[in-house]
């Protein structure tokens, strides 16, 4: 509505007596929705960042798990170039485990195709057997190493996006 619009549609006899509350949950919720229904290149024009194929395919899948903008430059920065691990992250690369877990990845996603989420499953079931590994001590290191950060939108859907070449050479420089 235009500012004639809402001014038509507003009223004191309908404001109501009772106090406001202030629900910064509900208005996080609000917020989320709004950007899952905003189109992804609109999405990255208000990011600041190019509307080229990847990132609209980017765009699409993380911005369900974004509540603010700041959130979704964030989700989407793995996204849109070469990452810099956090401190969480760094953490984690530097555990003994994971350099075994990276480098049992590497092998397995060498003899892959192509990464998604049809072979998903069997990729981290063969990295779970070669590394002797499981849980968040298989799953931690490979999302720090592709995308710098300790939580993120589903692994599969991250493998997808980024591409088996990428995946690789992301995963080479922690091991």
């Amino acid at each position: 509505l235009g500012l004639d619009g809402l001014i038509s549609l507003f009223s004191t006899d309908k404001l109501s007596k009772s106090p406001s509350a202030f629900d910064i949950e509900r208005l996080k919720a609000f917020n989320r929705a709004g950007l899952a229904g905003t189109d992804d290149r609109k999405l990255l024009k208000l990011s600041g960042l190019p509307e080229d194929t990847g990132l609209i395919e980017a765009a699409a899948a993380v911005k369900n798990n974004a509540v603010t903008l700041k959130d979704f430059k964030i989700l989407i920065g793995p996204f849109t170039g070469d990452i810099t691990p956090g401190d969480e992250a760094r953490s984690i690369l530097i555990e003994p485990y994971a350099g075994k877990v990276l480098r049992a990845f590497r092998d397995v996603v060498l003899k892959e195709d192509r990464l998604d989420e049809t072979n998903y499953n069997a990729i981290m079931e063969g990295v779970k057997k070669a590394s002797g590994e499981k849980g968040k001590r298989l799953y931690m290191p490979i999302r720090c190493a592709i995308t710098g950060e300790i939580e993120g939108i589903d692994l599969a859907s991250v493998l997808k996006l980024l591409g088996k070449n990428k995946v690789l050479r992301r995963i080479e420089a922690f091991i």
